[in-house]
């Protein structure tokens, strides 16, 4: 459980691995990459499910070099559900829930580009830590009708 404005019963149920490429002639060996983060929320009503997508691109001064893509999947109590789900069906994820879940999702997809470039020299790039707050500085609101699916 985590502690927002109310206590939200979760756990985390799986993890996905959506998108890893990495095109070998755009990167500069010895270059500090520029990084680019991206998260998405979506929601699956009758299995109670959040998933939360986290999407890193690295580019070097030649263009876009190496793209890695991963989502956690969050079961929630029904009870902490419910408090969720709107009267117009939209699902609310407080702030501090879906930065909560956004660090946990960073994690996972960090873990997986560590065992991707494994034994390579894409090693030496990692997703350093990030403020999530300054992704995520208000409650998500998720609209069944344009609810992606991850």
């Amino acid at each position: 459980m985590i502690k927002s404005d109310k206590l939200i019963g979760y756990q985390l149920k799986s993890i996905s691995s959506n998108q890893f490429a990495i095109i070998d002639d755009l990167y500069i060996y010895g270059e500090t990459p520029k990084l680019d983060a991206s998260f998405a929320f979506a929601f699956e009503y009758e299995r109670r499910i959040i998933s939360c997508r986290a999407k890193f691109s690295f580019h070097s001064s030649k263009g876009l070099f190496m793209i890695i893509e991963g989502s956690c999947h969050f079961d929630i109590e029904l009870g902490s559900w419910k408090e969720m789900i709107q009267d117009n069906g939209r699902l609310k994820i407080e702030k501090n829930f879906a930065a909560h879940m956004s660090s946990l999702t960073i994690g996972t997809v960090r873990g997986m580009l560590h065992a991707k470039t494994e034994q390579t020299i894409y090693n030496l790039i990692f997703i350093p830590v990030i403020n999530v707050e300054e992704f995520i500085n208000e409650d998500v609101i998720i609209d069944p009708r344009s609810n992606p699916v991850t």
